[in-house]
Order: structure tokens, then sequence, then C-alpha cells
């Protein structure tokens, strides 16, 4: 059997038409990371030689439907 890579990805509704879009998570460089400002239990994964890619939600997204355009905001 094969395997694929998986992508973190988002879901959103339209405002405008209704329907289900999803959008991939975007990376986030690691210089972009202000490491005083991670939660305690992370800090210290880290410290403990943790590592692993960090991501975030789009800013803005597109309807694949409609092409309506909507900034995002963070529940």
């Amino acid at each position: 059997m094969t395997t694929v890579e998986l992508h973190m990805a988002f879901l959103w509704t339209c405002d405008d038409c209704g329907r289900d879009n999803f959008v991939r998570g975007v990376t986030v460089a690691p210089e972009a990371i202000d490491p005083d400002e991670l939660p305690g239990d992370v800090a210290e994964w880290l410290d403990a030689g943790g590592d692993g890619g960090w991501m975030s939600a789009p800013d803005r997204v597109t309807c694949e439907h409609c092409r309506a355009t909507f900034d995002t905001e963070q529940p």
C-alpha cells in the first residue's frame, strides 16, 4: 500500500453562497516565533528537544465556488 502526506487544513463556510470550503494551513517561519510568547508546556517540550513545524490559519480566504473573499478571525 502506498502512503500520502497529510496537510493541515481549515474548514470554513462561505457567507455569500453558504458552501463549505477547505484551505491549507500556512507554514510559520521559525524566526517569526517569539519563544517568550509560547505556552509553558510548549516551551518545555521544545527545551526537551521536541521539534516540528508550526502552522497558522490564513488571514484571508476566497470561496472556491463563488469567488467571494473574506478576512478570517481566530476562534
